[in-house]
């Protein structure tokens, strides 16, 4: 009703020749707007089973206890029920990836600790045997030396 007021304010704003041409328009819009609003009245004073009709339409309050109503209703409540059960598939695999990336990266670091450590062990393994290979040579070098003083009458 508030917009048939503004078009009827605002067609009063134009020349007398335009504005007369708008004016019956908004009359006439007027004149349907009474004419929807009293038929809107009737049709909800009408019981004459309408009801029973409105009803099955879903335009009453009893729509769901019609059998139309209880079908619908089931139907939204399979439907939700199926939505839910996707989710939680959805959040159990989810779950098992997790998992499986958790138990993978705690593998990966098993065996990079133990790969430091085997290497820490390597390199200290090889340094010793430097040492013990340096300590052989030395020794078969003083003996060589040892020797060699025997064969040449020098000891």
């Amino acid at each position: 009703m508030q917009q048939l007021k503004r078009m009827d304010m605002e067609a009063r704003s134009f020349s007398p020749e335009r504005s007369r041409a708008l004016l019956q328009k908004v009359k006439e819009y007027k004149a349907d707007w009474g004419k929807l609003k009293e038929d809107a009245r009737a049709a909800a004073v009408s019981a004459s089973g309408g009801l029973a009709a409105r009803a099955e339409l879903g335009l009453s309050d009893e729509y769901y206890s019609t059998s139309a109503g209880q079908r619908d209703r089931l139907l939204q409540t399979t439907d939700k029920l199926q939505k839910t059960s996707d989710r939680i598939q959805e959040g159990r695999q989810q779950l098992l990836q997790t998992e499986v990336r958790f138990v993978g990266g705690r593998i990966t670091q098993s065996a990079v600790h133990a790969l430091e450590l085997l290497s820490g062990f390597m390199v200290y393994w090889i340094i010793g045997a430097v040492a013990l290979v340096g300590a052989l040579l030395q020794r078969v070098y003083k003996t060589r030396q040892g020797h060699d003083a025997c064969l040449s009458g020098h000891v």
